[in-house]
């Protein structure tokens, strides 16, 4: 996959016993229910072109304010989702990308 300024493939495999797990399960769901949002699933879409200061997101009207534009990127911060530069620029963790499109594939309408 090309997305975010890199190409990214991947493979895991996790026995049943793993995902069937019920700490497991509440890890995923918390990171889960930080992409239940559409403003983060917006930032998310756009962070999979490139890395973008919140500035961006504002210009961009994804956000109404930059509180509004922290507060979200907070969320998909603390669920692992995204991380922050040094420079205040958020991207998408590498180890992320291949996770968040397979559960945009899995959510289709089958």
């Amino acid at each position: 996959v090309d997305a975010a300024g890199g190409s990214y493939s991947y493979q895991w495999q996790r026995p049943l016993e793993v995902l069937t797990d019920p700490d497991m399960w509440t890890d995923s769901f918390e990171r889960l229910f930080a992409l239940a949002h559409p403003v983060r699933g917006a930032i998310l879409r756009r962070l999979l072109q490139s890395s973008a200061q919140v500035s961006v997101f504002i210009e961009e009207e994804l956000v109404t304010s930059t509180s509004t534009a922290y507060h979200h990127l907070s969320a998909l911060s603390q669920a692992g989702w995204i991380k922050k530069s040094g420079s205040g620029t958020y991207e998408i963790a590498p180890t992320r990308i291949i996770p968040l499109l397979t559960i945009i594939s899995a959510s289709e309408d089958h």
